[in-house]
């Protein structure tokens, strides 16, 4: 509780000191060519302190058990470099997937059986901090720290993706939860970093469907009260529901006629409902740049939301991680990101038998960071992705960041709506609730992500029809209603999106087997 208190309160101190001294540009580049060349430095004293002198690291008993002592692993580092070290580490089996990370499944290593549970990544070195739920499913009582320094280190991306699309000092939106989801307001405190201070701040739920604590209400208020005090007029939440994309066109629209040009910053299909209004009432929305996230810009999404004269980029991110990449401005593909390669170091491991003539790679992501929420080492964050390292020529590219990762998608996940699942979360939907309830066994049912003609992403409930007559409302009840065990926010918003449907079909069969998660077909 003392330590709590004493975050809080270093966040509280902090916050004014935050929003007096806004990030430009230059000083964002020179940020940015100081951490690549100060790269492997950093990596080593992370290791050193955050790692090899904390007794509880799950890393350090993996290092241990894989009889790799720090001046071992400086040694590699220095002779071989950090891509050469980190497949070395890896190949000795010091990496953790996101179940393992999650503490949904113990980590099996020579042998020994581990159990982590998330806070064990919390990173030592965090001092200004707030707690912040993750959209997905970090379940019931599970945080990530986010302080202001991290807020700091990745308003720097902010202002990287402002002026490389062309749209700094552009008047901009929100339209993301309120705490305790911390998409919200990190996203509009980033913004006001780099003097992009939100003119509205609207939020698909409301606090108490988020079950906000009193804490998160107080946070709040204080920030948006003491943000006024010292000068930052930041815009208090209004909840627009996703039913009501109306309201966010009518205020792009105004926005446009008195600026000429705005941004909204939201999940990739909140953008989709916005723009099939303005596509309905014939609204033109030049001048109009979505920053989406939450899930993969497809083809389909991007054409639907560029039809109405509007430009989308996308965003690539994560709470454990923060901003890993945005959208070229180069590139005309909506399913290009270039990664912040100044901060988080990627090692691809190929996918037997999906697509490996593309090199898709499933993505393990080491950040290199002292103000990041968690420490991670070779974090399998469950996405897989194509890795290309051409010339765009774009001012991302100038600055260093060469790799770009095209088509990512999650390997189990369930993405919808800007809500994630785990795979593992819903497994015993399948095996044991729908089969216990509505009868038959696990292989009757599956669960599927795909996206529709109209580039909304639905989740699918297959029912064999070999179950029986069965009431579809009383599936997409149970289903939802297990799924909030998990992730407390995601059925308000699947619920009110109409993302569940049921399917009265056969399992689809892989290889002679059904698979309780049939995840949307990747690049095939």
């Amino acid at each position: 509780m003392v330590k709590k208190v004493r975050q809080y309160w270093r966040f509280t101190v902090g916050l004014p000191q935050f929003l007096r001294h806004p990030l430009s540009y230059r000083r964002a580049s020179r940020i940015i060519r100081h951490r690549f060349d100060e790269r492997e430095t950093r990596f080593l004293s992370l290791m050193q302190h955050g790692v090899y002198q904390q007794p509880r690291n799950p890393y350090r008993t993996l290092l241990s058990l894989a009889g790799c002592a720090y001046r071992d692993l400086e040694l590699l580092v220095r002779c071989r470099g950090l891509e050469f070290a980190l497949q070395r580490l890896y190949d000795s089996g010091v990496f953790v997937t996101v179940e393992e990370f999650k503490g949904r499944r113990p980590a099996v290593r020579n042998g020994k059986v581990f159990r982590f549970r998330e806070s064990d990544f919390d990173n030592p070195y965090l001092a200004r901090a707030y707690q912040a739920q993750t959209s997905g499913s970090t379940g019931p009582g599970t945080r990530a720290m986010i302080d202001l320094d991290f807020l700091e280190e990745n308003a720097v991306y902010y202002a990287l993706r402002a002026a490389a699309h062309e749209v700094w000092g552009w008047p901009c939106a929100l339209w993301y939860p309120e705490l305790p989801s911390g998409v919200g307001l990190s996203s509009m405190l980033r913004y006001a970093k780099i003097g992009m201070i939100p003119k509205r701040w609207f939020t698909p739920l409301l606090a108490r469907t988020m079950r906000a604590t009193l804490r998160n209400r107080l946070l709040l208020a204080y920030t948006l009260t003491g943000a006024r005090a010292w000068g930052a007029h930041l815009p208090r939440p209004r909840y627009v529901g996703l039913e009501e994309a109306d309201v966010i066109l009518a205020w792009l629209a105004q926005a446009q006629r008195q600026w000429g040009h705005c941004v909204l910053s939201t999940f990739a299909s909140a953008a989709l409902r916005a723009c099939a209004v303005a596509k309905r009432k014939g609204t033109d929305l030049c001048g109009t740049v979505f920053f989406v996230s939450g899930e993969p810009l497809t083809q389909t999404k991007s054409d639907l939301i560029t039809g109405t004269g509007a430009r989308v980029v996308p965003v690539y991110a994560m709470t454990e991680l923060g901003n890993i990449g945005c959208g070229c401005p180069a590139n005309f593909n909506p399913e290009d990101v270039h990664l912040f390669s100044d901060n988080l170091l990627l090692l691809p491991k190929p996918l037997n038998g999906v697509n490996r003539d593309q090199s898709r790679c499933a993505l393990l992501f080491t950040a290199v960071s002292f103000a990041g929420p968690k420490l991670v080492l070779n974090y399998q964050v469950d996405d897989s992705a194509v890795i290309t390292t051409g010339r765009c020529g774009c001012m991302l590219e100038d600055l260093g960041f060469s790799t770009h990762l095209q088509y990512i998608r999650s390997l189990s996940k369930l993405t919808s709506e800007g809500m994630t699942l785990l795979g593992v979360d819903v497994l015993h939907i399948v095996e044991e609730v729908l089969p216990g309830r509505f009868g038959g066994d696990s292989t009757c049912y599956q669960i599927a992500e795909e996206e529709d003609s109209d580039g909304h992403t639905r989740i699918r409930i297959r029912v064999h029809p070999d179950v029986g007559p069965v009431a579809e409302d009383a599936v997409r009840f149970t289903f939802l209603n297990e799924v909030r065990r998990a992730a407390h926010a995601t059925p308000e918003l699947w619920a009110r999106a109409g993302t569940v449907r049921i399917d009265r079909i056969q399992p689809i069969r892989r290889g002679g087997k059904v698979w309780p998660l049939h995840v949307a077909s990747r690049i095939e």
